[in-house]
């Protein structure tokens, strides 16, 4: 895992955390929840862009890891 993917690991870690923290205060429709769950697909799909583009999504799917 190169630089570029533990950073956005690590982003998308701290947007699950809060998502989650979210979730227990607000209602699921509310506008906050609404646009961290849009961030946190944004950068999901930059992740497995970035596995693709590293040949490690492949890899990802056969091992679990």
């Amino acid at each position: 895992m190169d630089f570029q993917q533990a950073k956005h690991l690590l982003k998308i870690e701290e947007l699950r955390y809060a998502l989650n923290s979210l979730a227990r205060e607000k209602s699921l429709t509310s506008p906050e929840i609404l646009e961290t769950s849009k961030k946190l697909d944004h950068l999901l799909n930059e992740y497995y862009r970035l596995c693709e583009s590293a040949g490690r999504l492949g890899a990802m799917y056969q091992d679990g890891s």
